[in-house]
């Protein structure tokens, strides 16, 4: 069993442990999201008109070799991509290919024009032997679902639906076109309704900036840096829960399957400001899921009021990964909707979000957060929240059927390393004071260390011949560092756990940082004179030197001597 501990500002840090058999939530007792815009959602209608018809051509770029189902070999993942974007990101997609076939999978690219929806999933059936997932690259072909009173309450709904394209054996039809009803657009979903493989969209064709082609390679460039092990993951989440979700403990505790360590800020201790400055520039946080009402552009605070999509572009987020319970967050028929804001922006890290294109998110987030505290991919584990819910309700459409996933569906937000230990601060770019106290962090995942060594470079990570510390507890997380005199701007630090006798992981700034002189100069004629006289070892020969080199309200230290100045 988990233990949760209660601190400060409704946060709780939640310890790992044995996960427990979870329950079902009562659907009727979570308060429900709702649309926030000052317009309607958009139409089926609106999203043929930007779509003209156009007959599906589809062809092969590159192929892995087929095999029967009983065969070994790795999983099969198809890759399908825009014939009008390919060429402009075909270079990153060949390496986006060979990073994940090297991480174990087998992949098809296809070159696609348009079509439809049904025309994408008649392919993708017809390639379905030994497949388990499906990258979707620009803007290619959604299928929409329709209910006629959404969660019984809100009336007429129509949305995009991935789950069409994740379910290969279910029957799908549109049976009512009285209106409001629309034909065109699925409202009846039977049979084995559960999906069989996962979907994830790279699709950059709706969000402002640069050209669509400059922000899905530079996006393959993180994905390339994540595949090479050179983004940092701190296995430390973050829940943050507004009021209308303040009651249910299970939007902050189930995440706990996933993660060795998590934050929840609940309300009322949540507002935009502090999301905004405080949580998504923050470096701490690997996984960030938020309970926010929204609509596709927006996120609207109790406490704050709206945060837009091109601000968050604009910070840029720098947790990895997302899951956006707000209403039609990931609504990707919108310019600028929220799912892709937090993927296609300057930020090195931020590689996925998970979230919905209707009034509705993910419940149950145990069935997603287990599987990815085994080790499983963002896709996989989808998935297999998809297959714990069905068969599935009305009120589980209502809530569920917009799901859907934009970034990489490959990638492992759970590290499946033996040991591993992550500096989280400080990480480059801070100002440190020499004398003053300063809080170094860091988390240690998987294994506990039998103890841990910090060690200092004033080289930039050439070398690191000053020991901070060393010997204490590998339980501990963070060290209060009275920090050395060496006012030098090319700091950096190194962490090391050890291990039954040996170095186990380590961990180091991943910029410089500068510390400036603290208020003492030293005069000494056994010292090294060296500028700025700020040690003992480096002090002054002339006490005429330190004065000189000293601020107003600098105490000089003058050590027992004869001293002649001039």
């Amino acid at each position: 069993m988990r233990s949760t501990v209660i601190v400060v500002m409704a946060v709780v840090l939640s310890l790992a442990g044995a996960v427990s058999a979870q329950q079902f939530m009562d659907y009727s007792q979570v308060q429900l999201l709702r649309w926030m815009g000052s317009e309607p959602p958009d139409t089926y209608a609106e999203y043929l008109a930007a779509h003209p018809a156009r007959s599906l051509r589809i062809e092969p770029v590159r192929m892995a070799p087929l095999r029967t189902p009983s065969a070994a070999g790795p999983p099969r993942v198809l890759v399908i991509a825009n014939s009008a974007l390919l060429p402009s990101i075909q270079a990153k997609v060949d390496r986006y290919i060979a990073d994940v076939e090297a991480a174990g999978y087998a992949v098809d690219l296809y070159s696609s024009t348009y079509g439809t929806a049904e025309d994408v999933k008649a392919f993708i059936i017809s390639q379905s032997t030994d497949l388990v997932g499906c990258v979707l690259f620009g803007d290619l072909p959604c299928a929409w679902y329709e209910v006629v009173d959404d969660h019984y309450e809100y009336g007429y709904a129509s949305f995009p639906c991935d789950l069409y394209l994740m379910d290969l054996d279910g029957a799908w039809s549109d049976n009512e076109t009285v209106s409001p009803m629309q034909s065109g657009v699925y409202d009846t979903h039977t049979g084995d309704t559960a999906p069989e493989i996962f979907v994830g969209r790279i699709d950059a064709s709706r969000m402002s900036g640069d050209p669509e082609y400059a922000q899905v390679n530079d996006y393959l460039d993180k994905l390339h840096a994540w595949y090479a092990g050179e983004i940092q993951m701190t296995d430390y989440a973050l829940t943050y829960t507004e009021d209308d979700w303040s009651e249910s403990e299970h939007f902050w505790t189930d995440i706990d399957d996933a993660f060795s360590a998590s934050e929840a800020i609940i309300a009322p201790d949540t507002d935009k400001e502090d999301y905004r400055d405080n949580r998504l520039t923050s470096p701490l946080y690997e996984f960030i899921q938020l309970a926010c009402h929204s609509d596709p552009v927006d996120h609207y605070f109790t406490r704050g009021g709206e945060l837009g999509s091109v601000e968050i572009k604009a910070i840029p987020p720098r947790a990895l990964f997302y899951n956006l319970f707000c209403c039609s967050a990931s609504r990707f028929t919108y310019d600028d909707f929220l799912g892709g804001a937090y993927i296609f922006n300057p930020s090195a890290s931020a590689l996925a979000t998970i979230g919905s294109t209707k009034t509705g998110s993910m419940l149950n987030f145990w069935a997603f957060y287990q599987p990815l505290g085994e080790g499983k991919s963002f896709g996989q584990a989808f998935n297999e929240w998809f297959n714990a819910i069905a068969p599935y309700t009305y009120s589980e459409i209502c809530w569920h059927y917009g799901m859907t996933i934009m970034g990489d569906p490959l990638i492992v937000p759970v590290s499946s390393d033996p040991s591993n230990i992550v500096l989280l601060q400080p990480n480059g770019g801070e100002v440190l004071v020499s004398g003053e106290e300063y809080q170094i962090q860091w988390w240690t995942q998987n294994v506990t260390p039998d103890s841990i060594s910090i060690l200092l470079s004033v080289d930039s990570g050439e070398t690191y011949p000053y020991t901070v510390a060393s010997g204490f507890p590998g339980s501990y997380t963070s060290y209060l560092w009275t920090v050395d005199e060496v006012p030098i701007s090319l700091c950096r630090l190194k962490i090391l756990s050890w291990y039954g006798g040996v170095v186990d992981s380590e961990d180091i700034s991943d910029a410089d940082f500068i510390i400036q002189s603290g208020p003492y100069k030293y005069v000494s004629p056994a010292g090294g004179d060296i500028y700025p006289y700020v040690m003992p070892a480096w002090a002054a020969h002339s006490i005429q030197d330190a004065v000189g080199a000293a601020s107003t309200g600098d105490t000089i230290m003058v050590a027992e001597g004869t001293y002649s100045e001039n």
